[in-house]
């Protein structure tokens, strides 16, 4: 994309540095790819990547593989991301993150995942869930953990969601409940 006139929110200072080394803070946008696919047995893959506008380097990287049919699905993810020092990440990450979700009876589906740093030799992210799912009504609950990748201090979340189909929804959100649906 390109920025013809006006400013660009993207590049205006703000308290969480939302554009920041986004590839969208300049007057042209970095370029954005995927290929993927889906086939009728369940399975699916994508490749996608985020390159500088102006030297084609790799800024962002993903190879994506899933499976899903009931009663389980499966994801793979593996991820380069360069360093993004302005939201504390000072080197290149590396991180391969695996994802799995079963239902144990109807409407009840139990979920997990887990994402590990290569580079830094730390599992970065986990979490599990289950969740509740009919036609009218949707409860999920999430316990996830999340570690830096020097310090390796820990820190935990516990989050909810509730939703109503016609009312809409109510309630906190984590990665758990976003890697595996």
């Amino acid at each position: 994309s390109y920025q013809l006139a006006g400013e660009n929110s993207f590049a205006a200072p703000d308290l969480v540095n939302a554009g920041a080394e986004s590839g969208l803070d300049k007057r042209t946008s970095d370029y954005v790819g995927l290929v993927g696919f889906n086939s009728p047995s369940g399975f699916s893959g994508s490749v996608s990547g985020r390159f500088d506008e102006q030297t084609f380097e790799v800024r962002r990287a993903e190879v994506k593989a899933a499976y899903s049919s009931l009663p389980i699905s499966l994801s793979a993810k593996y991820a380069f991301i360069e360093a993004q020092p302005l939201y504390g990440f000072t080197t290149d990450r590396h991180e391969v993150t695996l994802g799995a979700s079963t239902h144990l009876a109807q409407n009840w589906r139990l979920f997990g995942t887990g994402t590990y740093d290569l580079q830094s030799s730390v599992l970065v992210k986990d979490g599990v869930g289950f969740a509740y799912n009919d036609s009218c009504f949707t409860y999920i609950m999430t316990y996830s953990q999340t570690r830096d990748t020097v310090t390796k201090e820990v820190s935990q979340n516990i989050g909810f969601n509730l939703s109503f189909r016609t009312l809409g929804d109510f309630g906190s959100s984590t990665s758990a409940i976003d890697t595996i649906q």
